[in-house]
This record gives C-alpha cells, structure tokens and sequence, in this order.
C-alpha cells in the first residue's frame, strides 16, 4: 500500500528501497533547510556561506555507490562551499 504525501510536503520514496528523491521544488527548500541547519558554514572547511549561490548541496552516499538511484534524503545531503565541493568531485 502506498501512501500520497504530496499534500503535506513531505518527500515521496523513489523506487529504490529507502532512497527519497525530491522534486525540483522540495530539493531547493531543503537545500536552505540544510544550509539553515548548518549554520551556514560548510561541512568540509567550517568556512562561513554567505549566499546559497555559494554552496553546493552535496549527497553523502554518492549515486554510484547507492545503486544508481539518487538519495536525496536529509541523512545523506550536507552543505559545501563551492571550493570544497569542486574539489570533492575532482578526486
């Protein structure tokens, strides 16, 4: 039995078991939940983010290595500066 969330803004569970992917909406609210959450600083370098436009929100478990089904649940979401999530990704 599946469960309709969609009116109470709550994320709906993607295909994969336990993976939540979001829409283009609920990804951006939770982009400032986590940035809100982090007290605007990244995750990697403690460095202050002063705009969103300056951090990137960044999955934790990559995509690849979560079965090929993106995880956009708040466990797995961190806030980075621009710098540190180039650089997270260039490895």
């Amino acid at each position: 039995m599946s469960i309709d969330t969609t009116g109470f803004g709550l994320p709906k569970p993607s295909h994969a078991a336990g993976f939540v992917t979001l829409s283009a909406v609920e990804y951006k609210a939770m982009r400032l939940r986590v940035y809100r959450e982090q007290g605007g600083h990244c995750a990697f370098c403690g460095r202050k983010i002063y705009r969103l436009s300056d951090g990137e929100l960044h999955h934790i478990r990559k995509r690849k290595m979560g079965g090929g089904s993106r995880d956009d649940s708040r466990a797995n979401l961190e806030m980075l500066c621009n710098s540190c999530h180039r650089r997270e990704h260039n490895q």
